[in-house]
């Protein structure tokens, strides 16, 4: 299924982010970050490109922490 993926900006309006395909939201956002990298931490809102939802799903993003490079000797 397609999602379509909204942000809001440091303005407080929503920006298109993007559309992908994925077995579920998750999985679309994922493949949407894999296409034009990290998504900056914030309010997203989704719906799947059925023709039928009306209604945006909210979700908050936050980006894993990178994981600490050790040092090698």
């Amino acid at each position: 299924m397609v999602f379509d993926f909204r942000h809001k900006n440091i303005e407080g309006k929503w920006k298109s982010s993007g559309h992908r395909k994925g077995i579920d939201r998750d999985a679309a956002f994922a493949s949407l970050q894999e296409k034009y990298g990290p998504m900056p931490s914030g309010r997203y809102m989704s719906r799947p490109r059925d023709g039928r939802t009306k209604n945006w799903d909210l979700f908050t993003h936050s980006p894993e922490p990178a994981e600490p490079v050790s040092a090698q000797h």
